[in-house]
């Protein structure tokens, strides 16, 4: 280790932004930092090298937070580990410190003031395994307070602020335009009765697989708007092609089934600044060998964008249609059967890790009385009154109006949620 620093950090997490950032705070605080996209990667470095505290988030590919904290406990590992989550369920948070979490900074947090607190951390481990004075641990005290309120000072500045407010305007745009174009995808997958929630199934899954494997942040709400459109092609086709499985057609019903990426895309075109995402879309049933539609595209000639909407959206149909008990067997052998035909024998690791999570991890949701739900909470059900009028569709972020509006009509009635947003 370098005379500059004075300890040594690994921090885990699959966004390459907030590695860079938590990794240059914390070594302006004499904090040497590794860092690692996930926590099997975590847990690899820390066979062999030794760290003085570890830094996680919870959600990443591979390994996530909690099953690399419980391993270190396991271990007998008497290492700090700090969690940084954007969860801010307060259940959630008190089980990471029962857990034996050492801290849990929530997202978004200042990089400056979370190094110091991990430098203040670090100090005061070290104090008390060297058995210092209760005088030395005083004066260090003040002396941490003093430095944590002068650096506190200098970066609660207005420029500081204003940036903090574009970014935050900037996901509510985004997050409302999202939220419009759902509630569009969902009319128009109510006509026929088609099998709801196709297209905001699509949205979650590709957006999981685009986060496994890296795909550019900037892009990724083009994708999630391809992923909510890729089916308006289809709008005005007679409902006995629309709703059948693609297998099923017989040549004439499949010609005309073909056309709908191109016509998706001609209506799509007219949006101004959409030439991104129509691609998208107009690619989103191509092959990865070459035999899809509507231009028989081969292999990597497709973006990754189109390739991940192929594979989120052929293994949603594909659970539509079948009736196996165990839905997950049956889409590891499709998946394994179409892996470099349909879909890109790349992804395919990503995509059955995520249905593997989807399908046989553990249930996150969990029920609140109607009138006890908050702001933030997604519900994890489609919500009726109880004259069976649809009220809000599942995977909705609730808003304040609607948190308003289903306590009153519902009451005491238990709504099953999830602490996690849905896309």
């Amino acid at each position: 280790m370098s005379d500059n620093y004075k300890y040594t950090a690994i921090v885990a997490d699959d966004s390459e932004d907030i590695r860079r950032l938590v990794k240059r705070a914390l070594e302006c605080e004499g904090v040497m930092c590794d860092t690692v996209p996930d926590g099997l990667a975590a847990k690899e470095r820390m066979d062999a090298q030794a760290y003085d505290i570890v830094i996680s988030d919870l959600r990443m590919p591979r390994m996530h937070g909690h099953k690399l904290l419980v391993d270190m406990l396991e271990s007998g590992s008497a290492v700090p580990f700090v969690v940084i989550t954007g969860v801010t369920d307060p259940r959630v948070i008190r089980d990471l410190y029962t857990r034996g979490a050492a801290d849990v900074l929530v997202k978004p947090f200042n990089f400056t003031v979370m190094a110091l607190r991990m430098r203040h951390l670090l100090d005061q481990r070290r104090l008390a395994t060297t058995g210092a004075s209760h005088e030395n641990i005083s004066r260090q005290l003040e002396s941490t307070t003093a430095v944590l309120q002068r650096q506190l000072s200098e970066v609660a500045t207005s420029f500081e602020s204003t940036i903090a407010d574009l970014s935050r305007q900037r996901e509510e745009l985004e997050s409302g335009y999202l939220g419009s174009v759902r509630v569009l995808a969902n009319l128009m997958e109510q006509v026929g009765q088609s099998s709801r929630s196709h297209t905001v199934r699509v949205e979650k899954t590709a957006a999981a697989i685009a986060q496994r494997v890296d795909y550019p942040a900037s892009e990724l709400l083009n994708l999630k708007l391809a992923a909510l459109l890729h089916e308006i092609g289809a709008f005005g086709m007679p409902d006995g092609i629309r709703l059948k499985p693609p297998w099923e057609l017989d040549p004439e019903e499949r010609k005309h089934f073909e056309r709908y990426p191109e016509i998706g895309a001609t209506v799509l075109y007219e949006l101004k600044n959409g030439a991104a995402m129509v691609e998208l879309v107009e690619d989103h049933a191509e092959n990865f060998n070459g035999t899809g539609f509507p231009a028989k595209k081969l292999g990597r000639n497709v973006s990754l964008g189109a390739r991940i909407l192929r594979i989120a959206d052929g293994c949603d149909t594909f659970l539509m249609h079948i009736h196996e008990a165990d839905k997950m067997d049956a889409l590891e052998a499709y998946l394994l059967q179409e892996s470099g035909k349909k879909f890109d024998p790349v992804l395919v690791p990503h995509a059955s890790d995520y249905f593997d999570e989807l399908l046989r991890g553990d249930d996150m949701t969990f029920e609140l009385p109607a009138n006890q739900l908050y702001e933030g909470l997604t519900l994890a059900e489609n919500i009726f009154d109880a004259r069976g009028r649809f009220l809000a569709r599942e995977g909705a972020e609730l808003t304040a109006t609607l948190v308003q509006r289903i306590g009153t009509l519902l009451r005491a009635k238990l709504v099953r949620v999830s602490a996690s947003p849905a896309s």
